[in-house]
């Protein structure tokens, strides 16, 4: 389904709408990476169509895609970020909210909310904020800044942390 990109577009419009064929069809691709490790949700991330991304994460959320990583140890924020996406971005970062465990198990200080949000990739260990600074993404470095105001100080693979690069 992931190769015909109009019938996957119908396929959101329709399921949606409410058409139990259509959302089975995107249930049974939900979890299923394509070869670079993308969900449908990361698919749906770098295209930045919100409304089929809210519709991921509320009708699938069980699948815990907010959290899968793609072969690049990428989220779909990550992704959503490096391609400017801010409504996307603000739609993962509320989702994460609502859905990821306000503390962790163990004490650790940093809440499963903050680890989402400072997931590095493999590339250069860029955070999804280092992505949107950049781009000089005003709009996504706020939201990122204001979901976890320590967050600027992660350094990436090149010791430089967003605000450094900024």
């Amino acid at each position: 389904m992931k190769e015909n990109t109009g019938a996957v577009a119908k396929c959101y419009a329709d399921a949606i709408g409410g058409d139990p064929i259509s959302r089975a069809a995107l249930e049974m691709e939900a979890d299923t990476p394509n070869k670079a490790g993308e969900t449908i949700l990361h698919v749906e991330s770098v295209k930045g169509v919100v409304e089929n991304v809210r519709f991921i994460l509320s009708a699938f959320a069980k699948k815990n895609l907010l959290v899968r990583l793609d072969n690049r140890k990428q989220s779909a924020l990550h992704l959503a970020a490096h391609h400017g996406h801010a409504k996307v971005v603000e739609a993962l970062l509320s989702a994460a909210k609502r859905n990821l465990p306000p503390s962790s198990a163990n004490d650790d200080p940093v809440t499963p909310f903050q680890a989402y949000i400072r997931q590095a990739n493999v590339i250069n260990q860029n955070t999804a904020l280092h992505l949107a600074v950049l781009n000089n993404d005003v709009a996504i470095v706020k939201l990122l800044v204001e979901a976890d105001p320590n967050y600027s100080h992660v350094q990436n693979n090149e010791g430089k942390t967003p605000i450094y690069i900024a």
